[in-house]
């Protein structure tokens, strides 16, 4: 696996980690005085189904960037730099 191609996969694995993230958010949006999801909410089937999806999409990101942040530790590391210097160029 080349860095493009571990790019593309973390990017996947990234908008589907956030899409499951922003399903609970505007789902369920109600919430206690602490700040917390009720938990008449959190013993629903639908609820603990799309947590269950977050989770695993998480997981299988955090795993992946296990190996990826490090194989491609310069890579990451030019590509960052190069988007601060065009940042700062303009």
């Amino acid at each position: 696996m080349n860095f493009q191609e571990a790019k593309e996969i973390s990017k996947k694995l990234n908008d589907d980690m956030n899409r499951c993230s922003k399903i609970l958010n505007e789902k369920y949006t109600e919430k206690t005085p602490m700040g917390l999801t009720p938990d008449h909410i959190k013993s629903s089937p639908e609820y603990q189904a799309d947590k269950f999806n977050f989770e695993i999409a998480f997981a299988n990101l955090r795993s992946f960037n296990k190996t990826y942040v490090k194989t491609f530790k310069k890579e990451l590391r030019e590509e960052r730099k190069n988007k601060y210097n065009k940042r700062e160029v303009k």
